[in-house]
């Protein structure tokens, strides 16, 4: 799998000790967020969709917002919520991290670059809000349970 951090060397080292965001985000919702989303368990379509029987072409794992209200079919993955989907822009705006681009994404995303409890914490509520609106806009599972990694049902496009 490329993963956003296969993609973008988000971990780059692999020292002793935790990563710094968990010491620095007190919130424990929100922590759990990043790190599903740093080790790609997550709603995105770009996750779920490697799920679904058959398997969903990765190309074919597209934005259900952007497609019904754009008219475009981009690839629903980290780097597309957090720099380029229009429906996440006011949640981000809100919590105060607004990466611009892939690079942006990946510097914010990376241990080395969090530099305070407030940008940790910045982007971790941002993840957080944007996964959890993500799954109230898309019904992902057919499954009672929010638990993605014991309970994969089938994904489900509104």
């Amino acid at each position: 799998s490329s993963g956003i951090n296969a993609e973008y060397g988000i971990k780059a080292e692999f020292g002793p000790g935790p990563e710094k965001y968990l010491l620095l985000v007190r919130d424990p919702e929100a922590r759990k967020s990043l790190t599903r989303f740093r080790i790609s368990a997550h709603n995105l379509y770009i996750e779920c969709g490697r799920y679904e029987n058959p398997l969903v072409p990765r190309t074919d794992r597209t934005c259900v917002y952007c497609s019904i209200n754009l008219g475009t079919k981009p690839v629903e993955d980290e780097n597309h919520v957090l720099t380029e989907c229009p429906l996440f822009v006011a949640l981000k705006t809100k919590f105060g991290f607004n990466p611009c681009s892939d690079i942006d994404l990946a510097g914010s995303l990376s241990n080395k670059d969090i530099m305070s409890a407030k940008d940790a914490t910045a982007i971790a509520k941002t993840v957080h809000a944007i996964l959890t609106s993500n799954a109230s806009y898309t019904e992902y599972y057919d499954i009672d349970s929010d638990d993605f990694h014991t309970n994969c049902g089938e994904c489900k496009i509104l």
